[in-house]
């Protein structure tokens, strides 16, 4: 029977939780000066996490490594240096990038940062030209750990107000391969002044704008306030507000969400020209003034169509095709785009858009309903 014994399997290899350490986060960056990359990892005592009902007053302790290497899996490796315990890799829930990275090169980083097993393709995936050490030092509210902060749970408040879209590292390799695709980065910036506790200024994580890559190049930073016409044709925003305003007068504040877009071309001498339907319900958050709905209705759909036609002059004055014609072209008629990207200058000048109709419907004006919407709706 003892000799038998000898026989089972073991699990010789396995380590106890406090024996190994976890990252979380990964940083990546480049120095242009010394053609080094940079990387950081984030470290939680996942301990604590675990015995934080019970110690509801302990600060949380985040461990912040820097590493430089000639290439992204040598500066991830120096990490190993003063680690003094195993490092897993396999819990990291966020990788960062920074601008100047963007701006020297994706394609041989994602290369080499996905080869290492450990790394899983549904890590959330940023950028952000403020310090990463900063980054991954902002603190979550009430002393909880910083997994509950926008580094590693971005969608929760996008569901209240889609500033931007979430994005997988996965779909950084789709979205950077494919033809027409454009891959916008979600901004990361440190707020400094919005909160503060017991008084006292406290850091918090905060969207800012996107970083946009188009046909493998970097082609720059579109601020919140540049991108709020795309709101309006990404069928994937959940929840957005308007403001109605009419002559320097507020009238109303509405709430759209998921809005269903349509969207029609014709190639004329090389050219595409698009058209585009936006269609959209929502409800009234918020009334100033008191007006009839299809009023409201018509105000909101002549701003809307303002901002979307705005946040598209923009783009394209700076060469980026961010409601992402070409690639509408590549995928529902790929005859045309065939035709369009055989001739010898193909630019973003063979893409147009032309009509923006957007049509808007208020389903409801909130709890209370002043009379005058009520029986406009009623007629």
């Amino acid at each position: 029977m003892l000799s038998l014994l000898c026989l089972l399997a073991g699990c010789w290899d396995l380590y106890d939780v406090q024996d190994l350490n976890y990252s979380v986060a990964i940083g990546l960056d480049y120095n242009p000066e010394t053609n080094k990359y940079i990387a950081y990892s984030q470290m939680l005592d996942f301990s604590f996490v675990a015995k934080r009902e019970s110690n509801p007053g302990q600060e949380a302790q985040v461990y912040i490594g820097r590493s430089e290497g000639d290439t992204i899996n040598m500066a991830i490796s120096n990490l190993y240096q003063s680690s003094q315990i195993r490092t897993l890799w396999s819990h990291v829930t966020s990788v960062v990038f920074t601008e100047r990275l963007l701006q020297n090169g994706l394609q041989e980083v994602l290369d080499g940062y996905t080869r290492y097993s450990e790394t899983r393709l549904s890590q959330w995936a940023f950028a952000t030209n403020e310090p990463i050490d900063e980054i991954f030092a902002a603190p979550a509210f009430f002393n909880l750990s910083s997994l509950v902060t926008l580094l590693h749970k971005p969608e929760e408040i996008l569901e209240q107000k889609s500033f931007v879209d979430s994005l997988y590292l996965k779909d950084v390799f789709i979205h950077y391969n494919e033809p027409g695709k454009i891959t916008k980065l979600p901004s990361l910036k440190i707020n400094r002044t919005q909160w503060k506790k017991n008084l006292e200024p406290t850091n918090k994580l905060e969207y800012n704008g996107v970083y946009v890559l188009e046909d493998h190049q970097y082609k720059g930073f579109i601020s919140l306030d540049e991108y709020k016409g795309y709101h309006w044709v990404n069928e994937d925003t959940k929840r957005y507000p308007l403001m109605l305003e009419k002559e320097g007068k507020k009238i109303a504040v509405l709430v759209f969400d998921f809005p269903k877009i349509e969207m029609s071309q014709q190639v004329v001498n090389d050219e595409a020209i698009f058209n585009v339907h936006i269609k959209m319900e929502g409800n009234i958050v918020e009334l100033l003034e008191e007006l009839p709905v299809d009023e409201l209705e018509e105000l909101a759909e002549s701003i809307i169509e303002d901002q979307v036609k705005a946040t598209y002059d923009w783009a394209k004055k700076r060469q980026i095709d961010l409601y992402e014609l070409e690639y509408f072209l590549y995928t529902k008629h790929y005859k045309d785009w065939k035709e369009i990207i055989s001739s010898q200058d193909t630019g973003l000048e063979n893409y147009s858009l032309n009509q923006i109709n957007v049509e808007v419907n208020i389903d409801h004006s909130g709890l209370l309903k002043p009379k005058e919407l009520i029986e406009t709706k009623e007629s």
